[in-house]
């Protein structure tokens, strides 16, 4: 049996293998940031609370929120394609920044929905009124936006985000995945009531480094949600994962002490990639991004050291905990003693 004609030519999504020691290739956090035990009222036998009761009520507590302004899902991933799959019909148009998340041309592919983007910047920054005719241009039915921008690590500003809610009918999905990072007063969670073409997704896998449980959450008005709510598959997160979920908002101390520790270690990294010219974009997230003719990737991979590889030898180093970053930082030292790296 064939795929359908629509995706023969899509190609898997396929992460690094996890085989090197330190491995700063998925953005994940680098070490379990909390120890959680397995909570003993979980019955295995028992199929999970699709309503997510529990952990949704704490997180429209922590944003003082009404539980129905809220989705949980398997992951934000779960969140970006339900998106898609309910209000974008085949051919209507998705339109997205380039380069950003990758997973998004496949959701739109997945419905036969047309996929369009719109360049950034060289400094990873977005013009936003070129953003704006390309929006009138194109007609999106839904607009994704990375923020802060998966791989560029980039941001688009507060107001220039009203401005494009403003200016288009279009949904627009902030994909706010690494906005702990920045700042969670750059988050838009705060105006789902005053734009309701706004919709907001979050996850537990990157600050709150539970990225093996999968969870995600979503947020943006009542009716949005309700509509949601009629395609989303039941019992899609388990029990396990909503509880540890649930228990990790009840003591932000670790977190908020692993998220100051990668914005020290971030800006460590970023001054001795510069110092060997290999100056990284401003990154509001936990990793660094940059463009190079060195096979940096390659190197690495001498030192048990994983990275990603984008097109156009570009490069995303997902910043380093305490322990591993003395090993980075001697492994990119070596580079400038030994004159490989051509600054070309």
């Amino acid at each position: 049996m064939k795929l359908k004609p629509s995706l023969s030519t899509l190609k898997p999504y396929t992460p690094n293998p996890q085989t090197k020691a330190i491995k700063l290739d998925a953005n994940e956090a680098n070490y379990n940031i909390n120890s959680y035990t397995i909570p003993s009222d979980i019955t295995l036998n028992r199929y999970p609370d699709s309503l997510a009761t529990s952990l949704t009520n704490k997180l429209a507590e922590k944003y003082n929120l009404s539980p129905e302004e809220l989705l949980i899902g398997s992951g934000s991933s779960e969140l970006l394609e339900l998106i898609v799959k309910s209000f974008v019909s085949p051919n209507e148009v998705v339109l997205s920044l380039t380069p950003s998340f990758v997973m998004y041309e496949k959701y739109a592919r997945y419905y036969n929905a047309t996929f369009e983007t719109f360049p950034l910047n060289q400094d990873g920054l977005l013009n936003t009124n070129a953003f704006l005719s390309t929006i009138n241009q194109v007609n999106p039915k839904v607009i994704f936006l990375s923020n802060p921008n998966n791989p560029t690590g980039t941001s688009i500003k507060y107001e220039d985000i009203k401005t494009i809610l403003h200016s288009t009918k279009a949904l627009v999905v902030l994909d706010e995945a690494y906005i702990e990072f920045l700042n969670e007063d750059a988050s838009m969670i705060d105006q789902i009531n005053n734009h309701p073409n706004l919709l907001v997704t979050r996850t537990f896998s990157k600050a709150y480094g539970l990225a093996s449980l999968r969870v995600g959450y979503l947020v943006t008005n009542k009716y949005l949600i309700n509509q949601l709510k009629r395609v989303k598959t039941p019992y899609s997160v388990s029990q396990l994962s909503l509880s540890i979920a649930t228990n990790a908002l009840n003591d932000l101390n670790a977190t908020n002490q692993y998220i100051n520790m990668i914005k020290k270690n971030k800006t460590t990294l970023k001054d001795a990639l510069s110092n060997i010219n290999m100056t990284p974009l401003h990154s509001d997230a936990n990793f660094l991004y940059l463009s190079t003719s060195f096979p940096l990737a390659s190197y690495l991979e001498t030192y048990d050291i994983s990275i990603r590889s984008f097109p156009n030898h570009a490069y995303r180093i997902t910043i380093p905990s305490d322990n591993e970053l003395p090993i980075l930082l001697k492994a990119l030292k070596e580079i400038k003693n030994e004159n490989k790296h051509n600054p070309n």
